[in-house]
């Protein structure tokens, strides 16, 4: 990989933002998700692009509430001059990405990206070129859902990437815990667990729901939750690192 390229990392996101929530509030990109990553790799000295499958990136509207926020969400959020809102404007579509300029490709979270990203070719084939080109792939809370659909000629036939690693994500239990398994079931969406472990990955279960938990398998990334988005983000730039020397 060129050292040009090492400078430069995509911040990935459900371009889903629709009806999802009991009460009738809308899930997308969770906001903290994608907001504190993009300081993470900001910090790091990394540009960051904005990418999801249309190009649109709309945030969970229980992610904006206050019991949601976090002391830098709150302020980035009262703050429209922050740079992380003109990133967020110039966000691309996937097939207007050129893989071969980035070594990272993180997949912020959200329910909104169980509903589009197991069907986001341009996303999937995105993180596939990204994979091919030794870089790294990450994700955190429900953005792992993308992994299991990302394939690889160095992968066995009709595995993922995912495909024995060990990995984490969003729990089950976690899900209970915010009275969201009605809404799963009447939208046909299932437990990530178990779509891991049925994509053949070693599924790790952090301590509890809300632990600050990441796994690192290789060039494969994942965290369990918005309260794991700086360590994983930390984690992806690392191995980032690692990778390229």
């Amino acid at each position: 990989m060129s050292s040009n390229t090492t400078r430069k990392v995509l911040l990935g996101t459900t371009s889903y933002y629709g009806p999802f929530y009991l009460d009738g509030m809308k899930t997308g990109a969770f906001f903290s998700e994608t907001l504190v990553p993009y300081k993470v790799f900001k910090q790091a000295g990394y540009e960051v692009q904005i990418v999801s499958e249309t190009g649109q990136c709309k945030f969970d509207d229980k992610s904006l509430t206050n019991i949601a926020l976090g002391n830098l969400e709150k302020q980035v959020l009262d703050d429209k001059n922050d740079d992380f809102w003109e990133c967020l404007k110039n966000a691309k579509s996937a097939k207007e990405i050129n893989p071969d300029e980035y070594p990272l490709l993180f997949i912020a979270g959200g329910h909104g990206a169980m509903f589009d990203l197991p069907t986001a070719k341009d996303m999937q084939n995105l993180a596939a070129r990204i994979y091919e080109n030794r870089g790294i792939l990450a994700a955190l809370c429900h953005g792992p859902v993308l992994l299991v659909h990302v394939q690889n000629t160095k992968c066995p036939k009709g595995k993922s990437v995912v495909y024995d690693k060990n990995v984490t994500a969003f729990t089950h239990a976690g899900e209970v815990m915010m009275g969201l398994s009605t809404p799963l079931k009447n939208h046909n969406i299932g437990f990530l667990n178990e779509i891991l472990e049925q994509a053949g990955a070693r599924y790790i279960n952090p301590s509890t729901p809300v632990s600050d938990f990441v796994q690192v398998d290789g060039r494969i990334v994942t965290g369990v939750n918005p309260q794991s988005a700086e360590s994983t983000a930390k984690a992806a730039v690392e191995t980032l690192k690692n990778n390229s020397t």
